[in-house]
């Protein structure tokens, strides 16, 4: 079981998301829980699905995890 979150901002780190992705997370541990290499050093990471018209967004300041933005699609 799970939750769905529609629209959220996260910002506590005792609400961890699939693959354990939690705020206060280093950024390379976020790639690899991810399995994703990643292709900026910038401190904003968007995950978009485009069959569900999801926008996942996270914040990073000094290489840690401190804000993600859960954008959800219309059905």
């Amino acid at each position: 079981y799970g939750v769905y979150f529609y629209n959220a901002s996260i910002y506590g780190a005792n609400i961890a998301l699939k693959n354990d992705i939690k705020i206060g997370m280093k950024k390379y541990l976020f790639f690899e829980k991810l399995k994703l290499k990643p292709k900026t050093k910038k401190n904003i990471v968007i995950i978009t699905d485009s069959e569900s018209a999801t926008n996942n967004v996270f914040y990073f300041k000094n290489d840690t995890l401190y804000k993600i933005s859960l954008i959800g699609g219309v059905d």
